[in-house]
């Protein structure tokens, strides 16, 4: 029974281990980029913009048409053969192919097809924008999971700190040379960092939700992340005109925003193109076919017939009578007699038209305007944006300088005092505070670690440099 019960708890233990995935930052940023709804949602706009250009390299091309309708005619009507009136059912057949060209229209076609290539690559740059700032989220909230883990870290590590020294404290107690209160007081601090403990489980419980909602995988899903050795970023100092150089070739935003403005100027010269005429060139075969066409067969005589009387003396006067017979023409024999070809040249000539063509004209000259404004929107906030994080990252690399200024003299002086108070010559009240700054300390310096981290990878987010740790 023991050797079952190993064998199992064995199993379970293996089974629990692999469900565990381990993930990279680069796996998480591919896992991020392969669910986003939104980021799905515009590379349908992509493809949908990939048909549009299809569809505008094809209207330059004639289009095709056949046509064929079955006709049955009951009581007085026209054959369409003979064009005379018939009292009885007729039967025809109607067949044709017609093919029409544009050979001229304000280059309306030509401009329709630079405006889809355009609007195309805008979509291109639209998609890698959006993957561009999931890809910094997902580098943020990696880099919040790795901050909460150390957190946890240390919160466990002043934990068994108090621990230790409780177990001093009672031994002391014990043998009468520290008063009992002397232990209450290890069992309040002891408390208090175990609930800190418990706040870093949340946060990491909190920052692991956060980075898995963002590669959109279920929230029960069991992974660690993998721990790279991050160096901290080199002290270099920037320059926001050389940033903002190095952006503006570089960021899909900018792209995006100036091929915009330049499919608005071609709606432009799109609708403007509707001011002059429009010349088209058709051409087409038709045939037909009537049950009721016949075609000539010959006579035969069938006697005779009075065609009139002598005046003196009045005999009557006979002629032979004739029936004109005629045959039914075949199918394929009426096709081809009927067979017909037509080319038009037609021109349409715009005179006036309620001043659809000036109003729209009118718009596509304000949506240009527009399009120039939202460029220089864009090119104004990325300016912005690189000026705002130049500056967060001289705070947080002033920031991490302080923090590990105050973290060796925190640690020099609870090295101190904990000294003095295992000798009896210090109070617990500041025994206990230096240990509290002395913690206090390692998590700002983590957390001034991982803030110059990601604020170091924002700058080269702005550079258009991959972000990697």
């Amino acid at each position: 029974m023991k050797i079952t019960y190993f064998i199992l708890l064995f199993f379970v233990c293996s089974i629990a281990g692999k469900a565990q995935q381990e993930f990279t930052l680069q796996q998480c940023i591919e896992t991020a980029l392969k669910n986003n709804i939104r980021l799905k949602q515009s590379q349908l706009s992509l493809a949908s913009n990939a048909i549009d250009v299809k569809t505008s390299k094809a209207a330059l091309l004639p289009n095709v048409n056949g046509s064929f309708s079955e006709n049955f005619n009951f009581g007085r009507n026209i054959d369409p053969i003979s064009n005379t009136y018939i009292s009885n059912s007729t039967q025809s057949t109607n067949m044709g192919v017609n093919s029409t060209v544009i050979v001229f229209n304000g280059f309306q076609l030509l401009n329709n097809l630079k405006l889809a290539k355009v609007n195309y690559n805008a979509a291109i740059s639209d998609v890698a924008a959006l993957q561009n700032d999931l890809a910094l989220q997902v580098a943020a909230s990696y880099l919040q999971l790795m901050y909460a883990e150390d957190n946890l870290t240390n919160a466990k590590a002043q934990l068994e700190v108090t621990l230790s020294q409780r177990s001093r404290v009672e031994i002391l107690v014990k043998s009468g040379k520290l008063a009992e209160s002397m232990l209450y007081e290890q069992d309040a601090q002891k408390a208090n960092d175990e609930y800190n403990v418990q706040l870093a489980e949340n946060g990491i419980i909190s920052a692991r939700l956060s980075l898995i909602q963002l590669m959109e995988l279920p929230a029960n899903t069991k992974y660690v992340i993998q721990r790279p050795n991050i160096a901290l970023p080199t002290t270099e100092a920037y320059d926001v005109n050389i940033i903002y150089e190095q952006s503006l070739g570089k960021r899909p935003e900018v792209k995006s925003a100036e091929l915009r403005k330049e499919g608005a100027l071609i709606s432009q010269k799109m609708s403007m193109g509707a001011f002059y005429p429009r010349v088209s060139l058709s051409a087409g075969l038709n045939t037909l076919y009537s049950n009721k066409f016949k075609t000539y067969a010959g006579m035969t005589v069938i006697g005779e017939k009075i065609i009139g009387y002598t005046k003196s003396p009045f005999d009557t006067v006979f002629t032979t009578d004739y029936r004109v017979n005629y045959a039914p023409v075949k199918f394929g024999d009426q096709l081809n007699q009927n067979f017909g070809k037509y080319v038009t040249l037609g021109v349409t000539v715009p005179i006036f038209n309620n001043l659809k063509i000036y109003g729209s004209v009118q718009k596509s000259r304000i949506n240009l305007m527009n399009q120039e404004l939202n460029l220089l929107q864009t090119k104004n906030t990325l300016l912005k944006s690189i000026q705002q994080a130049i500056a967060d990252v001289e705070a947080a690399k002033a920031k991490y300088e302080s923090a590990s200024k105050s973290l060796i003299a925190q640690s020099n002086n609870f090295s101190n005092l904990e000294l003095k108070y295992n000798q009896g010559f210090s109070s617990y009240l500041d025994y206990i505070t230096a240990k509290n700054n002395k913690a206090r300390a390692e998590v700002n310096l983590q957390q001034a670690k991982y803030d110059l981290i990601l604020k170091s990878k924002i700058i080269d987010f702005y550079r258009g440099i991959n972000i990697t740790l």
